[in-house]
């Protein structure tokens, strides 16, 4: 299948799915989630593939949510907003339920729902200059937030959360469990490498 907003890779038992709209920081709407997901229900029916690497192409792994993005231009209102909260859930779930193991290469910004892809994989490995945090205006953080609690807890979470726009590093992700590892950011893709064929054997 071809994809127009992600590359799709497959080499030694290892799917590599990048991520690839540096024009916009890979925020995630609707185009490159739709690919996103595809490439990774080909990579879960695949049974030459044991792994898959995520990753973003350009400054960022993912920015968030593309805001203002497939939208029908009528008003917004609780319900359709609660639907498509629980569509995200859904599409993010696939990773979770995937039968291999993913693991989310991470440098730049993890923001927001980008955090939430990147944690929702299986292994999480990060840049230690990478940023994770959620939105940046004051958007709540009901659809971010869960997944963090899952790693770090409630305190923590809130901590994170509640001044708008804070930041943590790959390094201080690491520290506070909500990653696997950070490494420098020029040995990231040498780790991540490393992992998955070791994983693959």
């Amino acid at each position: 299948m071809d994809y127009e907003n992600i590359i799709y890779e497959k080499q030694d038992r290892i799917a590599r799915i990048t991520m690839n709209r540096d024009d916009n920081m890979n925020a995630l709407g609707r185009e490159l989630e739709t690919d996103l997901y595809h490439a990774m229900e080909d990579a879960g029916a695949d049974d030459d593939i044991r792994v898959v690497i995520l990753k973003g192409n350009g400054r960022a792994f993912s920015a968030g949510a593309a805001l203002g993005g497939g939208g029908t231009g009528s008003a917004p209102t609780s319900m359709k907003f609660r639907l498509g909260i629980e569509q995200m859930r859904h599409r993010f779930f696939k990773i979770w339920d995937l039968p291999k193991p993913v693991i989310a290469q991470v440098h730049g910004y993890a923001l927001a729902n980008g955090s939430v892809l990147a944690l929702i994989c299986d292994l999480t490995i990060a840049a230690d200059d990478a940023l994770f945090g959620g939105a940046q205006a004051p958007l709540g953080a009901g659809a971010v937030s869960p997944i963090w609690l899952w790693n770090i807890g409630m305190k923590k979470t809130k901590e994170y959360f509640l001044p708008i726009g804070n930041r943590v590093t790959g390094k201080e992700a690491e520290r506070i469990g909500l990653i696997n590892k950070a490494v420098p950011a020029d040995k990231l893709e040498e780790e991540v490498n490393a992992t998955a064929q070791f994983i693959a054997q």
